[in-house]
């Protein structure tokens, strides 16, 4: 017999797996990664086999209940583990209508001991029943990750011997507007956190001034290149006369010749 859980589904196969929710039944389908469940004034709900047991176990999963949808009466999301007699089973109900949480462990449908409190979509956002010890206990959690006791019992005698119990997402509503509930996540393992709207957005800041800072010594050296020079060197013992033309410079054999052009002068040696 299998215990409750080793049923795993994530839901994001966008299928339902017949293997593992043979007993469904209604309007139910599974987009967007979520088994959901459509809640009218029928029955509509995900249900597995009758083959596991609780005895030792545990089952858990997130819920997304229907909204009240100004109905009058009923407008609820139910996760059960059913006995093999009808209206016996341990229950967590979301009542949309009076906003509560129900811990229930019912026979013929009803529980004159029900537990209730505020229902939280943030706080009640998992819910887990175990049992073990001799104790069925009931919790919720915002994560999966830390839970908080909401009632425990002592174990009822079907739940140890029950080894054909069924487990069910199903909801409901007598009036107002057509709706869904919605499942996820049962018996994944892992924490999970639910991102909100963002509350606050800003733009980039435009550029408003830029940082500079000194250069240190470079690392790295080079010599300059040498200019190219012209070596000059005086001419002696010239002799120079003046002409209409310009001057003429007339060297004494064996030293220089000075020689005029336009706009500049050019010395020429001599053999």
């Amino acid at each position: 017999m299998p215990l409750i859980s080793s049923l795993v589904d994530d839901f994001n196969d966008g299928a339902v797996d017949p293997t593992k929710w043979p007993d469904s039944f209604g309007i139910y389908s599974e987009p967007g990664g979520r088994a959901r469940v459509t809640c009218d004034t029928g029955f509509n709900a995900y249900s597995s086999g009758t083959v596991y047991t609780l005895a030792g176990s545990s089952v858990y999963l997130r819920v997304y209940p229907p909204a009240a949808g100004g109905s009058t009466g009923e407008a609820w999301t139910q996760v059960l583990v059913k006995a093999d007699v009808s209206g016996t089973d341990i229950a967590f109900e979301v009542d949309a209508v009076n906003s509560l949480l129900k811990f229930m462990s019912r026979t013929g449908f009803f529980d004159p001991s029900t537990v209730a409190v505020t229902y939280s979509p943030v706080a009640h956002a998992w819910l887990r029943v175990r049992e073990g010890g001799g104790n069925v206990v009931w919790e919720t959690s915002p994560d999966a990750a830390t839970w908080t006791v909401q009632r425990t019992i002592a174990t009822p005698a079907w739940v140890t011997t029950g080894t054909d119990l069924e487990f069910q997402l199903i909801a409901h509503r007598s009036d107002g507007t057509v709706d869904f509930a919605e499942f996820d996540n049962v018996n994944v393992t892992g924490t999970f956190v639910a991102l909100g709207t963002a509350s606050e957005t800003d733009a980039a800041q435009t550029l408003g001034r830029t940082k500079s800072r000194a250069l240190g010594t470079a690392v790295e050296t080079d010599t300059a290149l040498a200019l190219t020079v012209t070596i000059r060197r005086p001419i002696t013992d010239v002799q120079a006369s003046e002409t209409d033309t310009g001057w003429t410079a007339t060297s004494i054999p064996g030293r220089w010749t000075a020689v005029e052009t336009p706009g500049s002068w050019t010395a020429e040696e001599g053999p």
